[in-house]
């Protein structure tokens, strides 16, 4: 029974199921296109070629810039942005306990006390990264402790903060002679939700 030649050894002793994938893949990286813009012929990669060969095609064809892309209208994908160090360094710390690398204590390194159990029935206990560039070199500290360490951003200093000082002045002292919550939402324009917090002291507390 005579083999088939995709299964046959070459000369040069490569079988004929490593040249034919190595066939197609040099194929796909020397695929041209023609743009759906400006009908130049470009070179595609890999991913536009491998979508031509399975009449993937998009409504428009491909397209050879950013330039012809928003000259029609399409919408391309925007590359992913790498995470802020804090946010990168907490998530490799989380995912470390996870598989087992890290090991949360349950007392706390700095003052020894042992704090409770949260909702999920996790130690309250905390990783503090004293250089977040060094993710898994962590300290575990207790909430107090973890606040001690690192300064709350609150009132003016927090980047979300809406408000100033003297504007929270402003609303108290407008809530003392009309206790009526709808103008100063309207005013500031935010929700009756956040004025009547600002009224009970569960935020800006720290404003006399």
């Amino acid at each position: 029974m005579e083999i088939s030649t995709r299964y046959r050894l070459l000369s040069n002793g490569t079988s004929g199921v490593t040249w034919w994938f190595k066939s197609i893949r040099e194929s796909l990286n020397t695929m041209f296109g023609v743009c759906g813009n400006c009908k130049r012929r470009f070179k595609m990669t890999a991913g536009q070629a491998r979508r031509s060969q399975w009449a993937s095609r998009p409504k428009f064809g491909f397209v050879c810039s950013r330039e012809c892309a928003s000259a029609l209208g399409v919408v391309l994908k925007k590359p992913l942005k790498r995470l802020p160090v804090t946010e990168l360094a907490r998530s490799r710390a989380n995912n470390a306990v996870a598989n087992g690398k890290l090991i949360r204590p349950k007392n706390c390194q700095r003052c020894g006390r042992q704090p409770g159990l949260d909702k999920l029935g996790r130690v309250k206990i905390h990783a503090h990264h004293p250089d977040h560039s060094k993710a898994l070199k962590v300290e575990w500290l207790c909430t107090r402790c973890h606040c001690d360490v690192t300064p709350k951003m609150r009132g003016t200093s927090h980047p979300n903060a809406k408000f100033t000082e003297r504007q929270i002045r402003q609303i108290r002292t407008a809530l003392l002679r009309n206790p009526s919550l709808t103008n100063l939402a309207r005013r500031f324009n935010v929700t009756l939700k956040t004025i009547a917090d600002i009224r009970d002291r569960k935020t800006w507390g720290h404003v006399s």
